[in-house]
């Protein structure tokens, strides 16, 4: 007797099933037939389809046989680099970084292009398209090969429909660009979405394997020219209702705090942002020094502050409220959302480095009680939010398409 679950038709087992077995190729290669079978619970007979039908899209190559000590050697696979080739560009405020990334996450070129943001989307993306033809004409790519194109952008957007509805360091109307898109790249081929969700989706295909594992939750914890946060689980994002799970920058934490960028007084981006902690910065010197106050500070001072490091009582006392403020956005993310890892990135992060995890440890060990709470893993992001990277994942997450639905099972079996 079936227990209650979502019924899925042959053709949807047969795609689920073939993205799951390409996970675990690109996983664990070199790997044969039968480890998949084992790993997947699925039959020998759907394995030997999956694998035939992935074979002939040139998606994985058999790479020789294992050692075995009787009978006829296994014959090991693994990922076909060059067999599917996804387009990334992230739009930055005057910059966009734009590249071609293989199937196991190597970059096979990039370049960037500056922009000015008040041209509009339509003069950008036309720009960007002359550029992605010359990278994939120069490299001698056939178009059959590009998987698609993704397109990372700072701001609210409904990836589902294309709709962006508000792109605060880009200053552009409301509006759907998917339709505009498709026209210069294609019907089918167009996935965007928000920076941070892309950067949270490239942690997972492009990060640690360990995130990749089945029943696994992370959140990606943002903090730089924005703060942001985003809901990984199996691979997929949570979104939520109104797509605005992780917002997290955007909520007051002090009331009569400074303004922020959205208007609003308090929120947590007025005071961790790279931005915000600059501003702070220079408050302090121009109480300290007659000189002219600082416009422009070296990432060498702004780790030395993150991570407690300058000398005056004035800036170690901003460096201990930061980790501060940081620790009650991070306990805000584990009481929500209790994932098994929290992955921070970003140049607040990456400059604070593990002093900056220290601290923020001994702040949240104070305020939670659960032990197991307290153990959860914090990791660095070993990926550059800027790159394309980002933006490439979203045409991943198409191709392998992770899952909240029930695993998927043998085709005898459905």
């Amino acid at each position: 007797m079936r227990t209650a679950q979502t019924i899925r038709m042959p053709g949807q087992i047969r795609e689920s099933n073939a993205r799951e077995v390409l996970r675990l190729i690109r996983d664990h290669q070199p790997i044969s037939r039968l480890s998949l079978a084992r790993k997947t619970k699925m039959s020998t007979a759907t394995i030997t389809r999956v694998v035939n039908d992935l074979l002939e899209q040139k998606v994985v190559e058999e790479v020789g046989a294992a050692y075995s000590t009787r009978g006829r050697k296994p014959v090991l696979l693994r990922v076909s680099p060059g067999g599917r080739i996804a387009f990334g560009a992230t739009v930055l405020h005057k910059k966009v970084n734009i590249g071609l990334v293989d199937l196991e996450g190597k970059l096979i070129c990039k370049e960037q292009i500056s922009i000015r943001s008040e041209q509009g989307p339509r003069a950008i993306f036309e720009t960007i398209k002359e550029v992605a033809d010359n990278l994939i004409i120069s490299r001698n790519i056939s178009a059959s090969k590009i998987l698609g194109y993704g397109f990372a952008l700072p701001g609210f957007v409904r990836s589902g429909n294309g709709f962006v509805e508000a792109t605060v360091s880009l200053g552009w109307e409301p509006a759907n660009l998917k339709p505009m898109l498709e026209e210069l790249f294609g019907r089918g081929k167009v996935y965007l979405d928000g920076l941070t969700e892309t950067m949270a989706q490239a942690e997972y295909y492009f990060g640690s394997a360990e995130l990749r594992t089945p029943g696994s939750s992370y959140v990606y914890f943002f903090a730089d020219e924005g703060v942001g946060a985003a809901l990984v689980v199996e691979g997929k994002l949570f979104r939520g209702h109104n797509y605005d799970v992780g917002d997290i920058g955007h909520i007051p934490m002090l009331s009569g705090g400074p303004i922020c960028r959205c208007g609003n007084r308090g929120c947590l981006e007025a005071f961790v942002s790279k931005p915000a902690i600059l501003a702070r910065m220079s408050a302090i010197q121009r109480q300290l020094s007659e000189d002219e106050p600082w416009t422009d500070v070296s990432d060498e001072i702004f780790a030395k502050l993150i991570r407690g490091e300058l000398r005056e009582p004035q800036f170690q006392r901003l460096s201990e409220d930061i980790a501060r403020e940081l620790a009650w956005g991070m306990l805000m993310i584990i009481k929500c959302y209790d994932p098994q890892a929290i992955v921070v990135a970003g140049d607040v992060f990456k400059l604070g480095g593990d002093k900056l995890i220290e601290r923020i440890r001994d702040n949240l060990n104070n305020w939670i009680l659960h032990k197991h709470n307290r153990e959860i893993s914090i990791v660095m992001s070993q990926i550059d939010p800027s790159t394309v990277y980002a933006a490439s994942a979203l045409v991943y997450q198409n191709f392998f398409n992770p899952s909240l639905e029930p695993a998927a099972v043998s085709e005898e079996q459905g």
